[in-house]
């Protein structure tokens, strides 16, 4: 969305200012009947300000095309978030603001759903969607039209698209982005793959090949005819990934019936090297698609993989991928990160409840590799207020290292709940979580539960941060008593 342009204030003292804009990228613009109203979120210059849309029942031309004029109140003077932030990285009213580039990561998840016309996809996808907000989607296997869908990506904010409809229900390919953060532009679209430009500010481009390989050899085959012939002019970063139907080695497939796969598994190398790619690896579940069968009939295969040329692991060196459990269908999601997740634990520790309390976090990559953690100690507190206050910390620290996109993980379920929804009036720590809301916003971070059992080393700072004298103590390398966890 373009910056607002002033415009006259409304002459009701009680009316916060209004504001004209033109939104080209919105899907609330889009749905709303003339007159109604809704809450959204929209980036202005560099921080989050909440504003009231009311949709005019009149249009605009700009050069010729007709756009929906947009009405916008700020809920809360921008400069009041300005002096909310200052007051957050310690700078006085005076002093300017920082620049923070939004180089954080870009998120791409690819999804052989195997079907994705009923409401448990839609169900497992919104939940996707939520919990790991990728900008661009691609799903194989639709085996419906995207006109059945199209309105529920677009309520997701999915509002641009490439398809290749599934023929029958067989196949079909569907590319799927957000415009307000990325924008994507095709020109290679088939039954096996959709090959398209990814630009965003801050990022030098990048092709990415979003591919289905055919079950049938001779298809298959085709396909990768095709990638080598663009791989002899690509120049560009190049990122393949999605559903090969191929393994690299038995020690991709696990299975009890016996099947000699070694030549399969060799010209799957072969095409792979003749591309000039390589491998990304992943964390998380090892094998992508499993037949579902039990006992000795059942067959795991890692079929899902992300590959990129030499150029894309230079531009991206900590790019990284995540196989996600699989839920709906027989094939696991992947995440491909750009530059890398990282992930921030925290906990609280209270010695009485009330009483001596303190809290901790740890900063790891998407490989569980530390990056650095802090702990710090509180006079007296509840358990409760201490595992808020472990979360508040770690995000003051990742405002000040202008850091992005970073999952938090806390083992406490009841303080997940309070972060993710209303805060009531009369909560005695309504303060602390409103500033926890506004710094998640800033920083573009969400906040998720874990088990206490993966979350030890955490819990092992918080109870360092009752033992310590100082408020906040950031450490660069774990200490000796972390490294057993």
């Amino acid at each position: 969305m373009s910056t607002p342009s002033n415009t006259s204030s409304n002459d009701d003292p009680e009316i916060p200012e209004v504001q004209l804009t033109r939104m080209k990228h919105s899907s609330v613009g889009s749905y709303l009947k003339p007159e109604s109203e809704a809450i959204h979120q929209v980036g202005i210059e560099w921080w989050i300000e909440e504003i009231k849309l009311n949709i005019e029942p009149r249009w605009v031309s700009v050069g010729g095309r007709p756009l929906q004029a947009t009405q916008m109140a700020a809920l809360r003077p921008s400069e009041l978030s300005k002096k909310v932030v200052r007051n957050f990285i310690g700078l006085a009213n005076t002093d300017s603001l920082p620049h923070l580039p939004n180089r954080s990561s870009m998120t791409v998840m690819l999804w052989n759903c195997r079907g994705a016309g009923n409401k448990i996809f839609r169900r497992n996808f919104r939940e996707l969607i939520r919990v790991h907000r990728p900008n661009v989607v691609a799903l194989f296997e639709t085996k419906v039209p995207f006109s059945s869908m199209g309105l529920f990506f677009n309520h997701l904010g999915f509002t641009a698209s490439t398809i290749v409809d599934p023929v029958g229900r067989v196949g079909g390919i569907w590319l799927l982005w957000k415009p307000t953060q990325v924008s994507v532009s095709a020109h290679i679209a088939n039954s096996q793959v959709i090959q398209a430009t990814v630009k965003r500010e801050n990022y030098e481009e990048w092709v990415l090949a979003a591919v289905y390989a055919s079950p049938n050899p001779g298809m298959r085959q085709n396909l990768w005819n095709d990638l080598e012939e663009s791989s002899n002019s690509m120049l560009n970063p190049w990122l393949v990934a999605g559903d090969f139907n191929d393994v690299m080695g038995q020690n991709e497939r696990r299975s009890f019936t016996q099947n000699n796969h070694s030549n399969r598994c060799r010209k799957f190398l072969d095409n792979i090297n003749r591309c000039g790619l390589m491998d990304l690896g992943c964390t998380g579940p090892k094998f992508t698609w499993s037949n579902n069968r039990k006992g000795l009939a059942n067959t795991m295969e890692r079929l899902d993989r992300a590959l990129c040329n030499t150029e894309w692991r230079i531009t991206f060196p900590e790019g990284a991928v995540r196989n996600l459990p699989r839920t709906y269908s027989d094939h696991s999601p992947l995440m491909v990160y750009t530059e890398g997740k990282i992930k921030l634990n925290t906990d609280g520790c209270s010695k009485g409840n009330p009483g001596p309390a303190g809290y901790g976090g740890l900063f790891r990559d998407a490989r569980g590799t530390w990056i650095f953690g802090y702990h710090g100690k509180l006079e007296v507190a509840t358990s409760e207020e201490a595992e808020l206050w472990g979360i508040y910390r770690g995000l003051t620290i990742i405002l000040e290292k202008s850091m992005h996109d970073i999952t938090i993980e806390t083992d406490s379920e009841q303080m997940v709940l309070h972060i993710n929804n209303t805060t009531p009036s009369n909560h005695p720590h309504r303060a602390l979580l409103e500033d926890i809301k506004f710094l998640m916003l800033r920083c573009n971070c969400d906040v998720s539960h874990i088990l206490r059992e993966g979350n030890k080393c955490a819990d092992g700072l918080a109870n360092m941060g009752v033992n310590h004298v100082e408020n906040l103590v950031v450490l660069d390398n774990p200490q000796m008593k972390l490294q057993i966890f």
